[in-house]
């Protein structure tokens, strides 16, 4: 009975105590240098305070405030390692957007958008420039110019073009702040013919105007106004058939042209050399194009016409019938008997 008692509470011992001991916790990470391990939040947490940095394990006030360092993974960098900020007196500011004033970061603003004209031909350069505030900051400038050529650009000014007519709006801009100014684009329209006339002996007398689309003809400063024609063929000098067009060699194309202010131009369509025998009947076409030219070269078409020039006899029907020559231009014309 002794044994088996002894046996009992040796047994009730081993139970009682396998059910009250405590359970072995997992040693926590190493979190390294001024770090702890938070078994609530199980995260690593950061020892040392604000503007503390550590050194070999121990929280050392080292970073300078006034100098904008902040403490970083155990690093003091300036404004917290942000490359596009600087620091002013403790304060960290924009680079690009700001600047330093009395220890204060104070934002920069475009104070005005001026241009070197304000109306020029197609094609024509222009100059912007802007200023700021405060000032001596214009080296922080963006541009930005729709439809110019070019279209972007930084610092004080741009330098721009546009090959179309119309208004156009230039903006300089530092960060959020920008300032704009709209130029005009000018160009020649309502190109017409204002006289024509016979001037006899084969030759046809013409007269046009055209006007500004600002109504100003000075707005056209640097275009031109003018004609070309094209004769059949590539060739140059172009050389009419012989008989009985003798010596006619014509510039292929033949152009001429004037300053756009002038707002008219005559032109006149005769003869291009003499007549050869024996006559018969021959002639040529040539096509005419009134054209502006911009101030970057590309000519704008204007109008068009068919010039036609021939010989024939006047009564075919007649071997005495007189020899004629005739030029013919939008439905106007002129003859002259030939010797």
């Amino acid at each position: 009975m002794k044994i088996k008692s002894i046996i009992a509470v040796l047994i009730c011992s081993l139970l009682s105590f396998s059910l009250t001991a405590p359970s072995i916790a997992c040693p926590p990470p190493d979190c390294g240098d001024c770090y702890t391990w938070n078994s609530e939040t199980e995260e690593c947490e950061w020892d040392c305070t604000t503007g503390q940095c550590c050194d070999d394990g121990v929280c050392v006030d080292n970073c300078d405030a006034e100098n904008c360092e902040e403490c970083v993974a155990g690093d003091c960098e300036v404004c917290g390692g942000d490359t596009s900020k600087f620091c002013c007196d403790g304060n960290c500011c924009i680079s690009n957007c700001e600047v330093c004033v009395e220890g204060n970061c104070v934002e920069i603003d475009v104070n005005s958008v001026t241009s070197d004209v304000d109306v020029v031909c197609v094609g024509c350069w222009i100059t912007f420039t802007a200023t700021t505030n405060p000032s001596g900051h214009q080296d922080k400038i963006e541009w930005s110019a729709p439809g110019g050529d070019p279209n972007s650009g930084s610092g004080s000014s741009i330098h721009t073009r546009w090959v179309t007519a119309g208004t156009k709006t230039v903006t300089a801009s530092i960060c959020d702040n920008n300032d704009s100014n709209q130029v005009t684009i000018a160009y020649p329209t309502n190109f017409r013919e204002t006289y024509w006339e016979d001037l006899g002996d084969g030759v046809l007398y013409f007269e046009y105007m055209w006007d500004s689309s600002t109504g100003d003809l000075n707005d056209l400063s640097g275009c031109r106004v003018g004609e070309v024609v094209y004769y059949p063929g590539t060739s140059n000098p172009y050389i009419a058939p012989d008989p009985p067009f003798d010596l006619w060699e014509i510039t292929n194309p033949t152009r001429k042209d004037v300053d756009a202010t002038l707002g008219e131009l005559a032109d006149m369509h005769g003869k291009g050399g003499g007549f050869s025998k024996p006559y018969c009947e021959s002639g040529f076409g040539a096509k005419q194009w009134y054209e502006y030219l911009t101030c970057f070269g590309g000519p704008i078409n204007l109008e068009d016409h068919d010039i036609d020039r021939s010989v024939y006899q006047f009564d075919p029907l007649d071997p005495n019938s007189v020899w004629q020559y005739k030029v013919e231009k939008s439905g106007h014309f002129s003859t002259m008997d030939l010797p």
